[in-house]
């Protein structure tokens, strides 16, 4: 069997089967101004007395292809999946004194130039449920894998998608139905808007609490210790599943997965999360996901809108958040008490 595209062909060793993991890694070995020729693939299958033609997608090629992997196949040893958290994007370059690059807000063009580079470097995105899979030993995913996603449902994040659908990309939003939705002011998405996301073949819309309760003296994590008055873990255990059931209810399709608002949890957020029925939680800790790590205690990356190309590469590399805006706090752990808070950089 072979795979043909103009410029391009490679031999396929096993004609019975045809592997995801191997035809990514073919993939990725292209040169990247070849590479998106590979989105429609001719495959030609010989048989005695017959050649068969078979012109596909890769939409629909990709999906066959996971089918038929074979259960034989190991992921290499290392391999580990960064999950890099975006927020607003900015249309200008440097914002403004309301707006300015930072922890939560990167400008569309560095976005642009970070989606670039995952793409010529060989990135293949995945989404939670292949992420989750991978990490439970249950699907080979190509070395180099990465997870885009996007939280609170802003607005500007509608930018984001030409740019992601020029290079195929997945991505998950996570949103908060109670305000972050439809809201007065036009900050955020609307459901139209959403829908339109949650439509797009490799998008998934995740749940990020119903309200997104940020402030460090009222928050989840506040509620259930008993720490906020008239705020308690019925408060939050309310947050937690409300916001799967709007979510599943507006959009028509199940949601399995969660993101702690600020990355802020504790023991007992977590035990709600998981009597709600989330198949996987995600945080805000630094780090990078292995097979066999906890698809609770799901890691990941701050992508600081302030720092250069250079430094959003180093964070491909060391899985730590690096911080390169100095206008506020970073957001550092998993808990809001004043102890855990992160400090200005030194400049």
């Amino acid at each position: 069997m072979y795979y043909f595209a103009p410029g391009v062909s490679y031999a396929i060793s096993t004609p019975e089967k045809v592997c995801l993991p191997r035809y990514l890694d073919l993939k990725n070995k292209m040169p990247s101004r070849l590479r998106h020729i590979t989105d429609y693939l001719i495959i030609y299958v010989l048989k005695p007395k017959a050649l068969f033609v078979i012109v596909l997608t890769l939409n629909v090629l990709l999906p066959l292809l996971a089918i038929a992997e074979s259960p034989h196949q190991k992921n290499e040893k290392g391999t580990v999946v960064p999950i890099l958290i975006y927020h607003e994007i900015l249309s200008g370059h440097h914002g403004n004194e309301y707006k300015r690059p930072g922890e939560t807000i990167i400008s569309l063009k560095k976005f642009s130039q970070q989606m670039t580079y995952l793409y010529q470097q060989g990135y293949t995105t995945l989404n939670i449920e292949e992420l989750v899979n991978f990490m439970k030993g249950k699907r080979v995913i190509p070395p180099k894998s990465v997870v885009i996603t996007f939280d609170d449902g802003w607005k500007s994040q509608m930018l984001a998608l030409p740019i992601l659908r020029q290079y195929h990309f997945k991505a998950s939003f996570w949103l908060f139905p109670g305000s972050g939705i439809q809201d007065p002011y036009g900050d955020y998405l609307s459901w139209r808007e959403v829908r339109k996301i949650a439509n797009v073949p490799g998008f998934e819309i995740g749940a990020h609490s119903m309200t997104h309760p940020d402030d460090p003296r009222s928050n989840l994590v506040t509620w259930v210790d008993g720490k906020t008055k008239g705020r308690s873990a019925l408060n939050a255990e309310y947050e937690i599943r409300q916001s799967k059931k709007v979510l599943e209810t507006k959009l028509h399709r199940s949601i399995k997965y969660f993101a702690w608002p600020h990355g802020w949890y504790n023991n007992k957020l977590l035990q709600m999360a998981k009597a709600a029925h989330y198949e996987a939680v995600l945080t805000a800790s630094d780090g990078a996901n292995r097979q066999g790590d906890d698809v609770f205690h799901s890691k990941r990356i701050f992508v600081d809108g302030a720092c250069s190309l250079e430094d959003f590469k180093e964070t491909l590399h060391s899985y730590k958040y690096r911080i390169c805006q100095t206008h506020e706090p970073p957001t550092l752990g998993h808990l809001p008490y004043a102890s855990k808070q992160g400090s200005l950089p030194k400049h």
